[in-house]
């Protein structure tokens, strides 16, 4: 949202929590669920509940390279021309 991507600003964090909150649900379901006191067997609920977290944490290392990009890309214009470019 500093360089004026606004929507961009909105939907990457929206997205990252969206995703890492239905993972850490899947996750505490499965570990602290009705039927399951802490599954001795690793279930494909499990799993995915895991990766999604994971690629949560992947998705704000992406976030955070993509912040910088568009810093760097509008800080070298306001350098050469004075203006932003979008």
């Amino acid at each position: 949202m500093y360089v004026g991507r606004t929507r961009r600003g909105l939907l990457w964090p929206s997205g990252n929590i969206g995703i890492y909150y239905f993972g850490m649900m899947m996750l505490v379901y499965n570990v602290f669920g009705a039927d399951s006191y802490f599954p001795r067997i690793i279930s494909a609920d499990l799993v995915m509940a895991i990766h999604l977290v994971l690629d949560s944490v992947g998705l704000l290392i992406v976030q955070a390279w993509d912040s910088r990009r568009l810093c760097r890309i509008y800080n070298d214009r306001v350098r050469e021309d004075g203006r932003p470019p979008w």
